[in-house]
């Protein structure tokens, strides 16, 4: 018997001993009740809407899918699921300076910011062997784009249109800024790339508007009433890719307090924690504590095989034990939309 045999037959007698987890829900009242009055995070004015959500979700059968390999495409009729929506890339670029692939792709809220763009933005992440990289952010609903370019920099030509070429913001790199649009903010930077200006340069030439969604291969059957989209991130390569949401109470910023569910093959979780079987798969769940140092957040594990894991972690106290396993229940791994991942 392998190794992995005997992993495999480990979980097995683990998911027999576990919880169910219907028993799970009926001890949940008490350990929910402790969990909101020690976490203080100011969030309890939504408990109300999210508890009467989560009912609705539990009800749902899972739709999780098991997967014993690499991602697959999903099946010809799989039915779109509704959340997240795609947002488009905006724009794509013609041409990539040689060596570098990409291999990441991010959408996330910046609508907090005050002296960037707002609305929200799209990063794209190329890399090379070495670990130099080139970033394209693209924003498409920034007011006055040129103020925030500013005058610093060398005046450069992108598309007939004026940008500017100098360091970036952080000092730590190279990049070239434009606004081809009255609300739309592009930046290009070189870290550690070992690009030339003329490279930097004809690469931003070469962006063009595009239409093309960024698909999200973790999906919700049905949107999570009572939170709010913040962030979404693919990355990895074509065969073992990794992907998160991050979500936050409705109404609330994200700097109060977030829910991310993760999936991949690193288990962003600490050891221990009770045992559940959630879709008929083994799972755990970590609650948070006020020990020292203090573990704020509570965490749900749910084991899919091949070293895979589906990840919730939450500061919210609305987001109570019960929540993180109506999402687990909720939560479909489609696999679809990877396909750019490790291409120029």
């Amino acid at each position: 018997m392998t190794i992995e045999d005997q992993v495999r037959d480990a979980q097995h007698r683990q998911a027999d001993r576990a919880v169910p987890v219907e028993r799970i829900r009926a001890g949940l009242a008490t350990r929910i009740s402790r969990a909101r009055r020690r976490r203080r995070v100011g969030l309890a004015a939504g408990a109300g809407l999210v508890a009467a959500a989560v009912a609705a979700v539990i009800a749902v059968p899972s739709l999780m899918t098991p997967l014993t390999g690499p991602p697959a495409a999903p099946p010809t009729g799989t039915p779109a699921y509704p959340f997240p929506k795609d947002p488009p890339l905006g724009y794509r670029v013609g041409w990539v300076p040689d060596g570098f692939t990409e291999d990441s792709r991010e959408w996330r809220d910046v609508s907090f910011a005050s002296n960037g763009p707002v609305g929200s933005e799209l990063i794209r992440i190329w890399r090379k062997p070495d670990g130099g990289r080139l970033e394209l952010s693209v924003s498409l609903s920034t007011p006055r784009p040129n103020d925030i370019i500013g005058g610093r920099g060398e005046p450069v030509d992108i598309g007939g249109g004026s940008g500017r070429y100098g360091p970036t913001a952080d000092g730590a790199g190279v990049g070239v800024s434009w606004a081809p649009g009255d609300h739309e903010l592009l930046r290009l930077s070189g870290y550690d790339a070992g690009v030339t200006r003329a490279d930097l340069l004809r690469m931003a030439r070469s962006a063009v508007p595009a239409a093309d969604p960024f698909v999200v291969p973790l999906r919700l059957r049905t949107a999570p009433d009572g939170f709010t989209l913040t962030g979404m991130r693919v990355e990895g390569t074509a065969s073992d890719w990794r992907v998160s949401l991050t979500l936050a109470a409705a109404g609330f910023s994200r700097h109060v307090g977030y829910l991310s569910i993760w999936y991949g093959r690193d288990v962003l979780a600490r050891p221990g924690g009770t045992p559940l079987t959630i879709a008929g798969r083994p799972a755990r769940l970590l609650e948070g504590s006020a020990q020292t140092p203090p573990v704020p957040a509570d965490q749900l594990v749910v084991d899919l095989g091949d070293r895979l894991m589906l990840t919730l972690t939450t500061n919210l106290a609305v987001a109570t034990p019960e929540v993180l396993v109506g999402l687990a229940e909720n939560t479909v791994v489609t696999g679809a939309g990877v396909e750019w991942l490790g291409t120029r």
